[in-house]
């Protein structure tokens, strides 16, 4: 539910800028503009900002970003699918059936992201800023951020992929990391001056948007939990001198049967009922009672 009402979110904010920039609406267009003078004007005076953008925009580059993401993609693949004949292998807390949707998501995430991007940028169709301005050079249309965009939805992929394998969500450390990569991405882009404000908020948009909304579609069939020693059915394994736990949250016992298991201890706890003085005694070796179920109850049938 939370990835997909931050998708739809962000794909409406998105909707929104997009419109704002296609009109040239004024406001919006002064803010960008004096953003690029004052920024421009801030690194004019010192070096080190504009040498550890440039740094940044070659380290993330989509295509750099593009190129990881498919090893990654025929690492895991071959891992759970190995050509040579060996055996299917999981990843942490996912089976083999796991990975490879794993590896599924990330290239079909990550590949159809930057024709997301290339495309937007082909209809909305906007120049960069003036070139007299730019640290460095830039080429294509401006809007929304390539950089921005592979960035996150690679994040975003990466710490989802990360809390599939682990069975938990990611260090919070790993985390923050990412995040501050995501942000310095995007203040890289803003110090060279090759993008407007808009269109770095824009590409955080887009980018969230189409990640999130690929998360919730694949959730489902990258958590695949193999079976852990110890566990049934792939549960968690018991601790120390209790029972395994079964998928419904019952213990079973190892020496128990199903139908036993399903029942009520209770029901086999319980004496029978006193008999009225008078009547006849049914001796149990003389008249077993069997006990059948019958819509979740045990009801006693003398034979």
């Amino acid at each position: 539910m939370g990835a997909r009402w931050a998708a739809g979110t962000c794909a409406v904010l998105f909707v929104v800028l997009t419109a704002m920039v296609k009109i040239h609406w004024m406001p919006l267009a002064n803010a960008d503009a004096d953003t690029i003078e004052d920024l421009s004007r801030i690194v004019a005076t010192r070096s080190w900002p504009v040498d550890a953008a440039e740094v940044l925009s070659m380290l993330f580059a989509p295509f750099i970003l593009r190129l990881a993401a498919l090893v990654v993609v025929a690492v895991l693949w071959l891992r759970a699918s190995p050509s040579w004949g060996g055996r299917p292998r999981g990843l942490g807390r996912l089976d083999p059936a796991g990975v490879r949707w794993s590896a599924l998501f990330i290239g079909i995430t990550i590949g159809i992201g930057g024709l997301l991007s290339t495309a937007t940028k082909i209809i909305i169709a906007r120049a960069r800023p003036p070139v007299a301005e730019a640290f460095a050079p830039a080429h294509g249309m401006s809007f929304p951020s390539g950089h921005v965009i592979g960035v996150t939805v690679a994040a975003m992929v990466g710490l989802a992929v990360l809390a599939a394998v682990r069975g938990q969500r990611p260090p919070v450390a790993v985390t923050a990391v990412t995040a501050l990569a995501v942000v310095a991405v995007g203040c890289a882009r803003l110090i060279l001056a090759v993008h407007y404000l808009s269109d770095v908020i824009a590409g955080y948009l887009l980018a969230v948007a189409w990640a999130a909304s690929m998360t919730a579609l694949f959730t489902q069939r990258i958590c695949r939990k193999r079976p852990v020693d110890g566990a049934v059915d792939g549960s968690e394994p018991p601790l120390q001198g209790q029972p395994a736990q079964r998928p419904g949250g019952q213990a079973q016992s190892p020496h128990c049967s199903d139908t036993a298991a399903n029942s009520n201890p209770l029901d086999w706890q319980q004496e029978p009922p006193e008999q009225p003085r008078g009547s006849q005694q049914i001796h149990p070796q003389t008249k077993p009672r069997a006990l059948s179920s019958h819509w979740g109850r045990w009801r006693v049938r003398l034979r």
